[in-house]
């Protein structure tokens, strides 16, 4: 959905339920295989990997698992979407070739193999401040896992941005130009143990669809702006204020919720016209 790949459905589906139409589909014709009993966890088979490696290839770009740390990646300059495995410590230089890469989508770090690194995994500044802002035509873009604090706005400058994975960070807070990636749908700060608070013009992310604030232990309450967010389908976490913050007034525009929420500091809701708003709620 991230890449837009998934046309606005004609019928009365999401795009979120086209899209696993899409991808039963794909499971079905073998295309994709179960990892787990779960059912949570999918692969392509190897001869399938290798065909669709082939049929896009220098569009699709996996970045060499064998290169040194220090060394400079070698990417096409047609390259749409790169993936490469993390490594501790990733320093500038390994990607001095993406500069070369005017058209690049989707950034992508993947776990590394297993046991052969351990989180936490550090981030040159210069990735964050130099390169990334000028990857314009970004619309995926994960800093997962990484330890960085603060999320520069040059970032925000990304204005293709669609999906944005900044979870298991150590990221404190978000800056208020987060406002500008409005063609933004996912933003994910699952995990962020340290955030304490989200800017209020996250109100301005019209086309916001998932919000992930799961695992949030130091976020303590959310803008009374979300309640702007009519487009939100996932909010796993609502945290009421008595005062200036979210109340249960603000919830009733968010028709669309649904999956798993949980709402804490109930003692907050100071009324019983509220308590009656609350109740039009629906999750």
């Amino acid at each position: 959905m991230g890449e837009g790949f998934i046309p606005e459905p004609e019928e009365r589906k999401t795009k979120e339920q086209l899209g696993f139409d899409y991808f039963n589909e794909l499971l079905s014709r073998s295309f994709f295989q179960p990892l787990s009993s779960t059912g949570s966890h999918f692969v392509m088979h190897d001869l399938i990997n290798d065909l669709a490696q082939f049929v896009a290839g220098g569009i699709c770009y996996k970045l060499d698992e064998k290169v040194e740390t220090n060394d400079e990646y070698k990417i096409p300059e047609k390259a749409r979407h790169a993936s490469f495995l993390r490594h501790e410590y990733e320093v500038f230089r390994k990607f001095n070739g993406f500069y070369r890469v005017k058209g690049l989508r989707t950034f992508l770090p993947m776990p590394p193999k297993k046991y052969s690194c351990l989180p936490p995994f550090y981030l040159s500044n210069r990735i964050l401040l130099e390169l990334l802002p000028k990857l314009h035509r970004l619309r995926v873009l994960s800093l997962s896992g990484y330890s960085i604090t603060e999320l520069p706005s040059s970032i925000c400058t990304l204005i293709h941005l669609r999906y944005l994975n900044l979870s298991g960070t150590s990221i404190v807070s978000l800056p208020d130009s987060l406002s500008e990636l409005y063609n933004l749908e996912t933003l994910s700060i699952r995990n962020c143990r340290f955030i304490s608070k989200l800017p209020p013009t996250l109100g301005d992310l019209v086309n916001l669809r998932h919000l992930d604030n799961s695992n949030t232990d130091q976020l303590k309450e959310l803008p009374v702006e979300i309640g702007k967010l009519g487009s939100l389908q996932s909010l796993p976490k609502i945290v009421l204020s008595k005062v200036g913050g979210l109340g249960l007034r603000e919830l009733r525009n968010l028709e669309h919720l649904r999956g798993t929420v949980a709402i804490s500091e109930l003692q907050n809701v100071s009324d019983v016209d509220e308590e009656s708003e609350g109740g039009k709620c629906e999750a």
